[in-house]
């Protein structure tokens, strides 16, 4: 069982280290939906930040509470018609 779990967080982690990769793609993605550079910039650092702290072992919670904020931030953002702009 250790082992998966292993072999699962050391994927996740290279995966999530991509994102900083990737960052120009989440900062179009992010003006498509009208919400400001900043928030791209954040998720791509957090993402990069946890994804090593992942590989590494260490902060493994921390980092998946962060991960959810990114990413439910995102989903609500691109749900929504008008992004947080409707709810401001």
């Amino acid at each position: 069982m250790e082992g998966g779990l292993l072999v699962g967080r050391i994927i996740l982690g290279i995966i999530m280290l991509a994102a900083w990769v990737n960052r120009e793609y989440k900062l179009r993605c992010s003006e498509k939906i009208d919400q400001p550079a900043w928030l791209a910039y954040a998720t791509a650092i957090i993402e990069a930040v946890g994804g090593a702290s992942l590989l590494v072992g260490i902060f493994v919670v921390p980092s998946a509470f962060l991960f959810n904020l990114t990413n439910g931030r995102s989903d609500f953002a691109g749900k929504t018609s008008d992004g947080f702009n409707r709810w401001i």
